[in-house]
């Protein structure tokens, strides 16, 4: 079953997040799902972290046949700056 995380680390390099579960547990190198990828080609979506501690990025986590963990991608939360306009 999926489950939100927080993104404590990106690593563009392997197109992988490191992540720490609600329960502290810390998952790292978690591979993100792009809508495009191949050999030689495809998108990659990795913002970098926020500067500030109090605005957390989350990431929706899953594994594939139980053991493999990836991400589908980030979570906007329920009030963010992309919602808010141009004012703040």
């Amino acid at each position: 079953m999926p489950f939100f995380a927080k993104v404590i680390a990106i690593h563009p390099d392997s197109h992988s997040i490191d992540v720490e579960q609600m329960n502290g547990r810390v998952l790292t190198a978690v591979p993100v799902i792009s809508p495009s990828a191949g050999f030689d080609n495809g998108l990659t979506c990795l913002p970098a972290l926020p500067d500030n501690p109090n605005k957390p990025m989350f990431a929706v986590i899953d594994f594939c046949e139980g053991e493999v963990a990836f991400a589908y991608g980030s979570w906007f939360p329920q009030i963010s700056h992309c919602q808010l306009g141009s004012r703040y």
